[in-house]
């Protein structure tokens, strides 16, 4: 089991139910899973990562909230300024790659 996989199952509470859908603007990403830790940071994981090792399916509606990908980087604009290595950058893979 990767770090990144456990950090985030502990952020969600051992479920990824506990976490946010942000739904790509990718056709071909089937987007991301937002949790935060005991700190209140965010803690990300694409979607067909968390799937690949943990062998489930995920179903948005069943997530605790749902976000487009606009919608979540407006909501973090100011974390993503202070994250992202340039402003094109400023998406959920930052963050993934960052490791919250």
């Amino acid at each position: 089991m990767n770090l990144q996989f456990y950090a985030f199952l502990v952020a969600c509470r051992g479920s990824w139910r506990n976490s946010f859908y942000i739904k790509s603007q990718q056709a071909k990403h089937p987007g991301h899973l937002l949790a935060f830790d005991r700190d209140g940071l965010p803690v990300l994981m694409a979607v067909d990562q968390f799937q690949q090792s943990s062998r489930e399916q995920i179903d948005p509606a069943e997530c605790i909230g749902r976000l487009t990908e606009t919608d979540f980087k407006c909501l973090f604009a100011q974390y993503l300024l202070w994250k992202a290595p340039s402003q094109q950058e400023g998406s959920p893979e930052v963050l993934c790659a960052n490791k919250g």
